[in-house]
């Protein structure tokens, strides 16, 4: 609100004491004119006094005659007519003051002078008696104006008294009304501006002068309770933003905390996995979110299998089904999905990426709407980071192992050819030759069947060989190890001549180099009896992984096989072999005829290895996501 004139405290205050100063004034102006008047008052009274004395010398020079009478009339004329008696006379014409000393003034030029002046020419006794009689009732007179002159002197004086206490009264209330003025407008106002300035100093925020007013003191209240408020309201946006600024620097300390531990944890295990629900329990506890899982990206690039999973309190599954597999990897950014829970929940789904590389992805219950804060984002994306460089590094470390198993076995292979291959080649042509040198000169006795054993058991040993070798020189990795079994099921395929079907998946599970090398061994030996013995027109090879144990199916709809068949039917078809290598697995291969002595079924089962489990076998059940 602007100041205007009327309402300035200062122009109120100036006004107060120009009013006393203008009283004193006008009452010091006052009593100095009326003392001025008074001055000539005594002396008036003084000549007028005079003039008695005058008129009896005048008198006295009717009885005896011995002064100057011209001179005693100049006297008393000169008296009469004195300034100092005239200057105190009122001017106004009805005054009777003035009107008594005119009377006078008549009486001595018309009666009084006159007489004088003519009895001293030939006065007798009579006239000087008259005389003396008048001189006395002209001294009456004289006495009457005296009078008169000392009760106007005493008037004026009653005048000047009761003007300096009119002064006086209106200066004190002037002044009191000033002081009244002063105090309610100014002292007690900068009375509560000063406490109110001391409580703020002390650290009251609240304090307020309350004072509202249009001139400067009211505005001065004013802006100090909107300073203070100011004050108030910015030490609570302070307090608040130390909070936050508290709050931000615990989560940071509790992020770097987690991250740490995820690093640790995740850089010590030998089985990825077998961390992976205590780090969802606590980015859980750290964000503040319920309900975590880990998916792993299998062979199929928008399929994953659930490989951890953490739940809180009664919640009800994941909510994890085959046909949101895509709506969680689609997006490679994080985004929000709904998944088919019980309760509907939302989840967050953060890719776990490592250059360019998808393992899979994080999953997290969102909050209610659907939305998390920036910084939530970022350490999920951390978290999946971590995972994403420990099987990244499981897998490298895997891999290094693997080029350089395969080196060896490569090296092995060339030894082989070179070598074995060499020999048994040489061999099956020494057999052949001395099977026609014996068909030419006439074989012994009973040498021909052994000579077909020997044949036999060459041709064996060399075929046998050639597996081998066409093993060792597979180039696969352990990511690729479903794609190795297709492409052996076509080559059989075509050997066969009917339809080999390949059903299942391992999912992220993971083999070693040796139990890739041994299991597709077994796959091969087993097809490979299906083409020289089953006489099938269908095969199924179906390969599953779940709970950690892979498990291996060829079954196929020939022939048969006798179970108790002795030895030599079991080395026939290469289940000695099939048996030895799934010991080396660790694990077990049964052979058996489902269909009631009607086709065969060969079942290897194992468990992964450590490094298998690393690198997403643990998991806890066949979940697509």
């Amino acid at each position: 609100m602007k100041l205007t004139v009327k309402h300035s405290l200062v122009l109120r205050i100036g006004l107060v004491l120009g009013a006393e100063f203008l009283f004193a004034l006008g009452a010091i102006g006052a009593s100095l004119v009326m003392t001025h008047a008074l001055e000539g008052n005594a002396a008036a009274v003084n000549v007028a006094g005079s003039l008695r004395m005058a008129t009896y010398r005048l008198a006295a020079h009717a009885l005896n005659g011995s002064d100057d009478l011209d001179g005693l009339i100049a006297d008393f004329e000169q008296r009469l007519a004195d300034p100092r008696l005239v200057a105190v006379l009122p001017t106004g014409a009805d005054s009777p003051l003035r009107a008594a000393h005119v009377w006078i003034s008549r009486r001595w030029n018309e009666d009084i002078k006159p007489a004088f002046v003519r009895d001293a020419m030939r006065g007798g006794p009579l006239e000087i008696r008259a005389r003396l009689t008048e001189a006395g009732v002209f001294v009456g007179e004289l006495d009457a104006f005296v009078a008169g002159l000392e009760k106007h002197a005493e008037s004026a004086v009653w005048r000047l008294q009761m003007l300096q206490l009119l002064a006086l009264f209106l200066t004190v209330a002037v002044g009191l009304f000033a002081l009244l003025r002063v105090r309610r407008e100014l002292v007690g106002p900068l009375g509560a501006l000063v406490t109110a300035a001391d409580e703020l100093g002390g650290g009251d925020l609240t304090a307020r002068v309350g004072l509202r007013g249009p001139d400067e003191l009211g505005r001065l209240g004013e802006s100090f309770d909107a300073m203070a408020g100011e004050l108030e309201r910015m030490y609570a946006t302070l307090e608040d933003q130390v909070r936050d600024k508290t709050r931000s620097l615990a989560l940071s300390n509790q992020s770097l905390d987690l991250l740490y531990r995820s690093l640790r944890s995740l850089s010590a295990a030998h089985d990825v996995t077998r961390a992976f629900p205590e780090l969802l329990d606590d980015v859980g506890t750290v964000l503040g979110l319920d309900n975590g899982a880990v998916c792993l990206i299998g062979d199929a690039p928008l399929e994953a299998t659930q490989v951890a999973i953490a739940m809180q309190g009664d919640a009800k599954g994941s909510g994890c089904t085959g046909e949101h597999c895509t709506a969680c990897l689609a997006d490679r950014a994080p985004h929000c999905v709904l998944l088919a829970s019980d309760d509907g929940v939302r989840r967050i789904s953060i890719p776990i990426v490592e250059k360019e590389e998808r393992f899979g992805i994080l999953l997290m219950d969102a909050p209610d709407g659907g939305v998390i804060d920036v910084w939530q984002t970022r350490l999920l994306q951390a978290i999946a980071g971590h995972i994403a460089m420990a099987i990244g590094n499981a897998r490298g470390a895997q891999h290094a192992y693997h080029l350089a198993l395969l080196e060896e076995r490569s090296t092995i292979a060339r030894e082989l050819h070179d070598s074995l291959a060499q020999s048994l080649s040489y061999l099956k042509i020494q057999v052949s030759r001395l099977d026609a040198l014996w068909r030419d000169a006439g074989a012994p006795a009973g040498s021909q069947p052994v000579l077909s054993e020997l044949r036999d058991g060459l041709n064996s040993a060399y075929r046998q060989l050639r597996e081998l070798l066409t093993t060792f020189r597979l180039k696969m990795d352990g990511r690729h190890f479903s794609r190795a079994m297709a492409d052996t099921v076509d080559e059989f395929r075509q050997r066969i001549g009917h339809e080999v079907r390949m059903e299942g998946r391992l999912g992220p599970c993971t083999l070693g180099p040796n139990q890739q090398i041994h299991a597709l061994q077994i796959l091969r030996e087993a097809l490979s009896n299906v083409a020289r013995h089953a006489q099938a027109r269908n095969t199924i090879v179906e390969l599953r992984c779940m709970d950690g144990v892979v498990e291996l199916t060829v079954e196929d709809d020939g022939m048969g096989v006798h179970i108790d068949a002795g030895p030599d039917q079991r080395v026939h078809h290469g289940l000695a072999i099939m048996r030895e290598r799934a010991r080396s697995l660790g694990g077990d291969l049964t052979l058996e005829s489902p269909g009631g002595g009607s086709g065969t079924r060969v079942r290897l089962r194992f468990r992964l290895d450590a490094a298998g489990r690393e690198n997403g076998s643990g998991v806890v059940g066949e979940q697509p996501t």
